[in-house]
């Protein structure tokens, strides 16, 4: 991860990256998030944070699986001009919160959360926000804004994939 540039995306991208890896090279491109490290300014980062600001700044609409701890300090940073996470709480366009079995399967019992990022956001801070009870529903969201682009499509896809 740390040694990948993504180039720019035409839309879309997703990504479930490692939760909290500690990574540390040279090799890192100096995103919101990375830190001083071994090799100097910009060359150590959190996995997760990192892999997010690499979706943000290659794809127009991202789609994220993250912890619902990690999904909430994105949405409370819009207004946070120290966080590393205000870029991508500014892009935030939506926020599915899953079933706590959703990952039961792979031997994980915890909250997690789907997040859709959209690059042209008009309204910062307001973002679909919904609790997926079944996964096996597809379902269509409920909200709507005026005057912007809304990626339902995206959204259904998020909630039901």
């Amino acid at each position: 991860m740390e040694d990948i540039h993504p180039r720019a995306v035409r839309y879309r991208g997703s990504i479930n990256p490692p939760f909290s890896l500690h990574l540390e090279s040279p090799h890192l491109k100096p995103l919101p998030g990375t830190t001083w490290g071994r090799y100097g300014a910009g060359t150590s980062a959190l996995s997760h944070e990192y892999a997010l600001q690499q979706a943000l700044d290659a794809a127009q609409v991202v789609r994220r699986a993250a912890a619902a701890v990690f999904a909430e300090a994105i949405a409370s940073a819009t207004y946070d001009s120290d966080s590393p996470l205000q870029r991508a709480a500014h892009r935030l366009a939506g926020f599915f919160e899953m079933p706590s079995q959703a990952f039961r399967e792979e031997g994980a019992n915890v909250r997690t959360a789907v997040l859709v990022f959209d690059r042209y956001r008009l309204k910062i801070g307001q973002f679909v926000r919904e609790q997926v009870a079944d996964l096996s529903a597809r379902r269509r969201s409920a909200a709507a804004f005026r005057g912007e682009r809304v990626f339902e499509a995206e959204a259904r896809h998020a909630v039901a994939g």
